[in-house]
């Protein structure tokens, strides 16, 4: 895989890392129970969007979380994507990922608005080869 881009990942990006202050990260808070090569992953360049005015959670909702793993998320990253957002950049920085989250203002959960991003992101990308 070259690169990959997430725009308003749902509240919360998966962690590549398996335990947080002691507590494990089960999937899809992190991946303490699932197979996960942290070592190839480090090497994808990723590209997180999110718009600063974005809202919209996931972990509200019970068909993609169970009620400890969103309480688990809210208790230790945050109550609300924007509280969450310097903290996954934080996780992801540490864990040696190479990834760049990028927050843009006046833009809320709005596809369209965000694509540029990710187009600018691949096309950087591809320039490398």
């Amino acid at each position: 895989m070259k690169a990959a881009a997430i725009g308003s990942p749902g509240g919360w990006p998966i962690a590549p890392i398996t335990t947080f202050e002691g507590e494990a990260l089960r999937y899809p808070a992190g991946v303490s129970d699932v197979p996960f090569d942290h070592d190839a992953f480090a090497k994808v360049p990723l590209l997180f969007v999110m718009g600063a005015r974005d809202d919209n959670d996931s972990l509200d909702f019970r068909d993609g979380w169970d009620e400890d793993a969103a309480r688990q998320v809210d208790r230790l990253f945050g109550y609300d994507p924007q509280q969450r957002w310097p903290r996954a950049e934080q996780l992801y920085r540490a864990s040696g990922v190479d990834a760049r989250f990028m927050l843009i203002d006046g833009i809320g959960h709005d596809r369209r608005m965000l694509q540029e991003h990710s187009t600018r992101f691949f096309r950087e990308i591809l320039k490398r080869d």
